[in-house]
């Protein structure tokens, strides 16, 4: 596929890449109009109660924004914890969209060292919800996710995340 047009503004600043085989506004659905990246501090809460802080010397993941590709990177270290109860939610930088049909996803995978008692087979895994910037952490440590991986944090668990996801 070939490159049809670059879409300037009056002044002459790129507002867009036109993938489309004819001459189409930059709003057109073929446009590469958003491109972004930078970094971002993230924040960790408990579904139920309780709270997990994060170490401000290990807190920010990088971005990038592609069109509606939002990639995400880095890892966190958590410092300490306050009667953490419930599944974990970390923030992403920008919201999925709620198409009210589970198509706003993406795919984002976690690690986590140093957790107090889980078990080394257990399986920690997120999910995306749409409409909101969060991803949810559970831990397979059942036939079904169960919602109680914050009572496993006891403080300095390193978090590395990576994955794409789907934003409005």
């Amino acid at each position: 596929m070939a490159i049809s047009q670059i879409n300037t503004n009056s002044i002459g600043t790129i507002t867009g890449i036109n993938f489309a085989d004819t001459e189409s506004s930059s709003s057109d659905d073929n446009t590469l109009d958003d491109y972004e990246q930078g970094t971002y501090t993230p924040t960790i809460t408990c579904s139920t109660s309780g709270t997990i802080t994060v170490n401000g010397s290990y807190n920010v993941l990088t971005y990038t924004k592609i069109g509606r590709a939002v990639f995400i990177t880095g890892y966190i270290i958590t410092s300490a914890v306050s009667s953490p109860v419930g599944y974990v939610k970390i923030s992403l930088p920008f919201a999925t969209p709620d198409l009210s049909d589970t198509g706003g996803g993406g795919s984002i995978h976690c690690h986590i060292t140093s957790m107090a008692s889980a078990n080394v087979g257990d399986a920690h895994f997120g999910t995306l919800e749409e409409g909101v910037a969060e991803f949810r952490m559970f831990l397979g440590d059942a036939i079904n996710p169960q919602s109680d991986l914050a009572n496993e944090f006891s403080g300095n668990e390193t978090i590395y995340i990576g994955g794409v996801y789907i934003t409005a």
